[in-house]
């Protein structure tokens, strides 16, 4: 997959932005490229000091903080606009469509 190749030959941290169903797949499909997932963030909002798949959820303010320059792959779909305007603030230089079947798409 292109777009796997590119995260693992980009050498910037991978971030992935959300938890759930959608994130267990990409990390998997991820792992099995052998891309290292760095760290998990939500919205700032959204982090309540808990943990997914053995990562402490990070507010993305913490990621900017700890990361001069990273890769994030968003890892939910919404159609909630206060969330979306959170999506076009966050750095995601590109959107990947990173596994057949698991498509990342965002309109603007």
């Amino acid at each position: 997959m292109q777009d796997s190749i590119f995260l693992k030959n980009d050498n910037k941290p991978i971030m992935i932005y959300g938890m759930g169903n959608g994130a267990e797949k990409i990390i998997s499909t991820l792992d099995t490229y052998g891309v290292k997932v760095s760290e998990i963030f939500a919205s700032d909002e959204f982090v309540r000091g808990h943990s997914f798949l053995g990562y402490k959820v990070l507010k993305y303010s913490d990621i900017c903080e700890k990361y001069d320059d990273f890769n994030v792959v968003l890892a939910f779909a919404t159609h909630l606009e206060n969330v979306i305007e959170i999506i076009k603030k966050i750095k995601i230089i590109k959107v990947l469509s990173l596994i057949a079947c698991i498509s990342v798409y965002i309109t603007f």
